[in-house]
This record gives structure tokens, sequence and C-alpha cells, in this order.
């Protein structure tokens, strides 16, 4: 069974979103395969922004017989009580469930244990992405969050293992994907849609956009500069590269800072210059940092690099409690050296971005794992920080940009979520 779906959902804002899905499904013995693939001519709000709206909506509809010719291959469902349910409620619920549960509970799609029974591979033609020449795709996980994770390009025996089909097969041809040839009459929509992608709302998965381009980006300047390797390029030119990026997905560059001043709000200053975060992103509205990244390169000239690492680290637990912000190391270097780094540190720091096993991407343990100066030993005491967690978000396909989250609580960890930015200009209050 193969079944192509132009395929609506709500966008970001109210506004109308469209992608292209193939449902294919070679037998029962096979994992059904969905390929949720990026119009060409369309400007609303992308796949990779609206992933988990459109895997909700698509496993809504099939469930609903709103999409025929298909079943899912399992339904798990759970139950949830009303929010306004008492106890007498919940009582007679008990006493006689055919006839008051539905009264009084919600059931619902448990769409990550359902997602867990499929292939999802979320794709861009070429011409769609950041390649003109070729296809850009990979697999995609969801967590208990609902918050999906990049997993990069499988390879051809592991979908026909998994699928029976052969990548090929499983991609629609140039019309199908070409909203232009699905919907003839779009002048209208066209512009209405240009208008929406460049409002100053406008939805930010931001670190997909660093694992995607910045290797590309650095290339490029190794180029332009001449040098065979990258081990000379500063920390500083890497923010600059990443000032780029930032400059093209976000709506201001107000919104976004870097060397942001931090010791004096930590309440930690003493003297001389301030402690700086490589590259903070702001809360709109707000000079409050919202994400806060910390650079690291993976190179062989540095000296102690992986306990750097570790007072970064520990840098960004304390922005984690004390800012309650999202905080993020990002490491990028040639593949051996990173590879090399991570593999020091893998006590805190997964490198592994395995589809079949998301689960290692995550690594728990105590501060004492850390290999810590006296002064972030007795800055993370003071500040209560006893255990540090992390998630691996993703891996450059190339192997050359990783990107970890850094939290004092396990609980606060998630896969790539999409941010909500406004054009504003950061107060600057206590700046």
């Amino acid at each position: 069974m193969i079944k192509d779906l132009h395929f609506n959902f709500l966008g970001f804002h109210g506004t109308d979103g469209y992608c292209h899905l193939r449902v294919a499904q070679k037998s029962s013995k096979k994992k059904m395969v969905i390929v949720c693939s990026q119009y060409k001519n369309y400007y609303g709000t992308s796949p990779t922004n609206a992933m988990e709206l459109i895997a909700e909506k698509f496993f809504y509809d099939v469930a609903n017989k709103n999409i025929e010719g298909f079943d899912l291959p399992k339904v798990i469902t759970y139950e949830e009580w009303h929010k306004d349910t008492s106890k007498v409620d919940k009582l007679l619920v008990k006493v006689n469930p055919k006839k008051y549960k539905e009264r009084f509970k919600n059931t619902h799609l448990d769409i990550p244990k359902m997602f867990k029974e499929i292939i999802w591979i979320e794709r861009y033609p070429a011409g769609t992405g950041f390649w003109d020449h070729k296809d850009h795709f990979s697999l995609v996980s969801m967590g208990d969050k609902k918050d999906p994770r990049w997993h990069g390009k499988p390879s051809n025996e592991f979908i026909t293992s998994n699928t029976g089909f052969s990548i090929s097969e499983l991609f629609a041809d140039t019309e199908a994907v070409d909203l232009k040839e699905v919907q003839k009459n779009l002048a209208e929509m066209d512009d209405a849609r240009k208008f929406i992608s460049n409002h100053v709302n406008r939805p930010v998965r931001w670190s997909q956009h660093l694992l995607e381009q910045l290797s590309p980006k650095i290339k490029v300047t190794k180029f332009a500069t001449g040098r065979s390797d990258d081990e000379d390029l500063w920390e500083l030119q890497i923010q600059g590269l990443i000032e780029e990026i930032f400059n093209i997905c976000f709506p201001a560059s107000d919104l976004f800072e870097s060397e942001f001043k931090v010791s004096k709000k930590l309440g930690i200053h003493k003297s001389g210059g301030e402690k700086k975060c490589d590259l903070v992103l702001f809360q709109p509205e707000s000079n409050k940092p919202s994400v806060m990244i910390e650079l690291k390169r993976a190179c062989s000239l540095a000296k102690n690099q992986s306990g750097k690492i570790c007072q970064d680290i520990a840098k960004l637990l304390i922005y984690s409690k004390i800012f309650e912000s999202d905080s993020y190391l990002l490491i990028c270097g040639e593949k051996d050296q990173l590879t090399k780094v991570a593999s020091i540190l893998d006590v805190v720091l997964s490198a592994s971005n395995d589809y079949e096993n998301v689960d290692d991407a995550d690594k728990s343990n105590s501060i004492d794992a850390l290999d810590l100066t006296p002064e972030y030993e007795g800055l993370l005491k003071n500040f209560g920080v006893n255990s540090v967690h992390t998630r691996l978000i993703g891996i450059s396909e190339d192997s050359t940009v990783a990107l970890w989250q850094v939290s004092h609580l396990h609980s606060k960890l998630i896969n790539n979520k999409p941010y909500l930015f406004r054009l504003v200009n950061p107060s600057s209050d206590g700046k």
C-alpha cells in the first residue's frame, strides 16, 4: 500500500499549513512509514517547525476515519479526568463506568507511544531546503513530551529491512510535491502566505538551523581563508557564523546577543571583567534569557579541553537553575576531535544519535562526575546544584557540530522545542 495525501494542518498563528504525506506499508509484518515532505512553492509553517502538530493531526484523522484507505498499526489511548471533576463524580465513574466515564473523562491518543509503531521521515525535496541539487531527509522520533528528535539520514538498508521499500520508492515525484501543481489557483493564497512567513511573529526551531547550517558555513570560511583545517578558527569567529544564521531565522537581531554578561546578574561578580555567556536568546518583550548557549571548539591545539568544557557545563547548570533558562552546550570541530572529546566526557555527554536507541541520548550524574576547578565546585555548592543532566539534541550530518541541552533537573530536558519570537527590543533594564 502506498497512499499520497495532500495534508493540511493548522500552522503557527492560525495560518493554513500544507505538506505532502506519503503513507506506505508493504505488509503487516513490516512497519508503516510516513514521509512528510515540504512542498515546493509553499511559504507557510514548515514541516520541521510543525512536526508535532502534523503528526498529531495525522494520527487523529486516521483514527477518526477522516482519512480512509488504511488503518494505524496500533491505536493506543489514555484517559484524562475533566478539570472540574469532583470526588463525587469520580465515585460515580467507579460505581458505574459504562454510564459515567465519558461524562467525566476524555480519551486521547497516546501520540508518543503510537509514534514508536511507525517510521517517520521528514523530507525536503531538492530546491526546497538548503540544497538545490539534492534531497535532504532525516529520520524523526518523538519523545514523551511530544517533542521531536531528528536523527539524520537513514541508510537504504535500514529503510528496506524495516519497511520493505527502498528510499526511492518512498519519495513522491516532482509534480506531487509541487504545490502549484496540486493547487493551481494559488495567487491569493500565495501572497497571503508570503506575508505571514515574513510577519514579525514567526516560529524558529533554532537548534535544527544550527545543526544543519553551521558546518557548511565553517567549511566556506575555511575555503575563503585558505586554511586546510579549522584549528585556527577562534570561538568568536564561530559565534559570528552563528549570528549570521540567527540573523536569517530570527525576525530581529535584538532577540539574541553574544557575550552576554552574567556575573553581576548571578551576584558572583568580584572585580575586573564580568563572566559572559557566549550566546543568549531572549524571551519576547523581555531582557530575560530564554536560551543560553556556551560554545566550545573541539581542537587538538587546545590544552585541558575536557576540563574547560566541564567549566562550561557548570555555568550552564547555574543558568538552568538561576535564570530558569534552557541551557545548551555547542561543540564544533573536526569529526575525529569531536568524537575524542565526547569519548573523554562520555560520563556526562552522550554521542549517540541512534534512532533505535533514542534513550541513550540522555546522561544523568552527580556533579562529582565533572572535572571542576575549586571556583566552580564552590559556585555549584552555593547555588544548590547537585546533579547534571544532559540530552544530545543532535549531531550534524558530517559529525562536526553537536548540541546538548544541559539542566540541573532531568524533567527540564526537551528536544528541539519550537520558539515563537516577536519583533521587539529587549528591555534595557538591568543590562
